[in-house]
């Protein structure tokens, strides 16, 4: 029994032992691995486009108006390939650097430009502002013309009239003719663009030079009814210019140095004298009845031919400088009773940079009406001067009871 289950046992270890050779007994070699490939490399990253707005003509704009823009881009990688210029009120406005444009709606726009570089990606908005306003409707309305003022405009020629004319119509007025009418006779006329509603001009009369002699002016506008108006019955306004008497001769006269010739001789004022005299009158009338007011007599010397004149040198210390629309007027005769009056009046400037100059000169029977003088002193304009008065006897000297009634200088 023993000699069995030792058989056994051997037969058992040897079975063992022939397995655990066959596990590890050699056979053909195991395969090696192929190697992992390399990878791919990542792309690059594109960079984006940057918008540029350089400049929008003006901010603000009338409806109509055109408005100029002007943009660019930059890429860093590549380059730029369109362009998109928008509204926000009006979308889509151009697809080009710069353009121009007169369509943009009224009201506040954000104008916006985006560009696109060559691999299609697109910038960033750049962005600006602009604000267009809205046109008025056209008035539907008549228009009306008034004159609202007139008044003096100084020219190298002497003083013109000027005007103001207003549309204070609701409605654009044709173009329309002006008159001007001094002491209601025409004088001048214009023609004078279409106004609109609301609006005014300031015009004047090139072609008549106005005289403080004769100061009632008038102008009418659309004379010639071209224009249909609200009230055709207010196109015309008229003043009477204030007359200024720059200096009064008969006033002054006896602050002056008066003297008598042939021989120059000087006599006092106020006093009669054989000599010649310069004296106020103011109880006796004038040849034509008139009177009594306060006159200057001026008598010549008592001889035949004889003279006087007064030079009214005060002028100077007074800083009398000629201006456009200066005259001298004058008007002169004899005290009544005069009958065998007979004198010539004579009137001379003594301009500061010019020669003396007799820029008036009358001659005076008695019991003919009295004598007006209007002297324009036009070219004396800009210049210091003073004047004389003077009165020379035709002949015999008897009676030259001379007299002036008036003597100014006005403008």
């Amino acid at each position: 029994m023993k000699k069995t289950l030792c058989i056994i046992l051997s037969v058992l270890v040897i079975g063992l032992l022939a397995g655990s050779c066959a596990l590890f007994s050699p056979t053909e070699p195991a395969p090696t691995p192929s190697p992992s490939p390399e990878p791919e490399p990542s792309p690059v990253a594109n960079v984006p486009p940057v918008a540029y707005i350089d400049s929008i003509s003006v901010s603000e704009a009338t409806e109509g108006e055109t408005v100029g823009f002007q943009g660019h881009g930059t890429d860093k990688d590549g380059e730029v390939v369109a362009y998109r210029w928008a509204s926000d009120l009006d979308g889509n406005l151009a697809t080009t650097a710069t353009f121009d444009t007169e369509s943009l709606s009224p009201g506040e726009h954000v104008i916006t430009l985006k560009v696109q570089d060559n691999n299609g990606d697109w910038s960033e908005e750049a962005s600006a502002n602009v604000t267009v306003v809205a046109t008025p409707p056209p008035p539907t309305g008549k228009p009306d013309l008034v004159v609202t003022d007139i008044r003096k405009v100084e020219t190298d020629d002497g003083l013109i009239i000027g005007y103001t004319v207003e549309n204070q119509g609701e409605g654009d007025s044709e173009a329309f003719t002006s008159v001007l009418y001094i002491e209601g006779v025409k004088r001048d006329s214009e023609n004078v663009p279409a106004l609109a509603a609301g609006d005014s001009l300031e015009r004047q009369f090139d072609d008549w030079i106005y005289s403080p002699l004769i100061p009632l002016t008038k102008v009418v506008v659309d004379t010639n009814d071209d224009v249909d108006e609200v009230d055709e019955g207010n196109n015309e306004k008229q003043v009477t210019f204030v007359v200024e008497t720059v200096f009064d001769f008969i006033d002054e006269a006896q602050l002056v140095n008066w003297v008598s010739g042939p021989l120059y001789i000087e006599v006092g004022f106020g006093i009669h004298d054989p000599d010649g005299f310069a004296r106020y009158v103011t109880d006796t009338k004038l040849e034509d009845g008139s009177g009594p007011m306060k006159v200057l007599e001026t008598h010549p010397k008592w001889v035949d031919d004889g003279w006087i004149e007064g030079a009214y040198e005060q002028m100077w210390d007074d800083d009398y400088v000629v201006e456009p629309g200066d005259y001298f007027v004058a008007t002169v005769g004899f005290l009544e009773g005069a009958a065998a009056g007979e004198v010539r009046f004579r009137v001379m400037i003594r301009p500061e940079d010019d020669p003396d100059t007799w820029v008036a000169s009358v001659i005076k029977d008695y019991g003919t009406p009295l004598e007006r003088m209007e002297i324009p002193l036009s070219d004396f304009v800009g210049q210091k001067a003073d004047f004389v008065l003077r009165v020379e006897a035709h002949g015999t000297s008897a009676q030259d009871w001379a007299t002036w009634v008036e003597a100014k200088i006005i403008r």
